[in-house]
């Protein structure tokens, strides 16, 4: 089951993003033919397998909690219950869209996400994030057709960006292609404009920018509420399920 479409996350990457770089091997098939895909081409691939193997893939179900024990455990979701005799989460990091809590964050403008930015010309455009993906979509939306793009990113420089991503990155910078606001932190998101409170040479002032679409790429938030009401322990919490032993397994976790 999953929220989403098959794909998951990868559906919402951009247009022809170069997604799967590495040899792969999937049960059911076996080494993949490549070892790059773009984004198309890795989800037409995923479809195909589901469809050969007769996987069942159930899509826009919502988990929002998961009782019982093994063999028979019950699945709870915005579509009605599901039974199970095992349950295997492959949620990602991803989570939901970590919001920043600002005035204006609910306006039309603002996006969590980047699908195609071939599409999108002519717009003042702030991107919000510091990661692959962040600066991925600022990349692609600067290559387009007049559009003026920001990165605004809370510290003072970005760290374990992909080494191809930071030196597109600052090639972009060089070249004039995008502008950064280091050390700056969104205060309020208005219908032209955005406001920030950012550091310049150790002082904190506001500052603010026009502005037509924000792009808020700052990562996710796991549902850690719904995994610890499920048993699920964390680092420091210490065990909190028991799971009869399978006698055919070693040690079961």
């Amino acid at each position: 089951i999953d929220r989403q479409d098959l794909g998951g996350t990868i559906r919402k990457y951009p247009r022809r993003k170069l997604t799967l770089t590495g040899s792969l091997s999937l049960p059911l098939h076996g080494t993949l033919d490549k070892e790059e895909y773009l984004k198309e081409e890795l989800i037409q691939l995923f479809e195909g397998i589901a469809r050969r193997h007769g996987v069942q893939v159930s899509t826009g179900l919502e988990l929002t909690s998961i009782d019982g024990q093994r063999d028979a455990f019950t699945l709870r979701t915005n579509q009605g219950a599901i039974r199970a005799r095992r349950v295997l989460l492959a949620m990602g990091r991803r989570g939901i869209p970590r919001r920043l809590g600002v005035p204006g964050e609910d306006a039309e403008k603002v996006l969590y996400q980047l699908v195609d930015a071939a599409s999108i010309n002519d717009e003042k455009i702030l991107v919000v994030g510091g990661g692959d993906s962040a600066i991925e979509a600022a990349l692609a939306l600067s290559e387009q057709r007049g559009n003026q793009v920001t990165i605004s990113y809370r510290r003072a420089d970005f760290f374990r960006l992909k080494s191809r991503n930071d030196q597109r990155l600052r090639d972009a910078v060089g070249r004039g292609r995008l502008a950064l606001l280091l050390e700056s932190e969104v205060t309020e998101i208005g219908p032209t404009s955005v406001t920030f409170k950012i550091r310049e040479q150790g002082v904190v002032r506001k500052k603010a920018i026009s502005n037509d679409t924000v792009y808020i790429m700052a990562g996710g938030e796991p549902p850690f509420e719904l995994l610890k009401k499920a048993g699920v322990a964390f680092g420091g919490d210490g065990p909190t399920l028991s799971i009869p032993a399978d006698p055919t397994v070693g040690a079961t976790r």
